[in-house]
């Protein structure tokens, strides 16, 4: 079901897009959404040589942020991205 709405949504964001132009400017949202493991030596924390490893699991991660692109060519431009990234941590 999540499946097939995603992919209607992108259906429908995409349908009245354009390419952009000479001397443009684009202004939009960033979302991102992953799942990482974090691998971390066992005695880190304590000093001294680790024998093995720990794994911290499959966690899901998420960024958000804007974009902002000003085109000098139709496919050359400036451009800067502001997003917060959370990320997986230790213990």
């Amino acid at each position: 079901m999540f499946k097939n709405f995603s992919l209607l949504l992108f259906l429908v964001f995409t349908i009245q897009s354009y390419a952009q132009r000479y001397r443009d400017f684009e202004v939009g949202p960033m979302i991102n959404y992953e799942h990482t493991s974090l691998f971390l030596a066992d005695n880190v924390y304590n000093g001294g040589d680790a024998a093995g490893t720990s794994n911290s699991g499959f966690e899901p991660n998420y960024a958000v942020g804007i974009y902002a692109i000003y085109y000098l060519l139709p496919k050359t431009g400036f451009g800067m991205e502001v997003y917060y990234l959370r990320t997986s941590s230790g213990r």
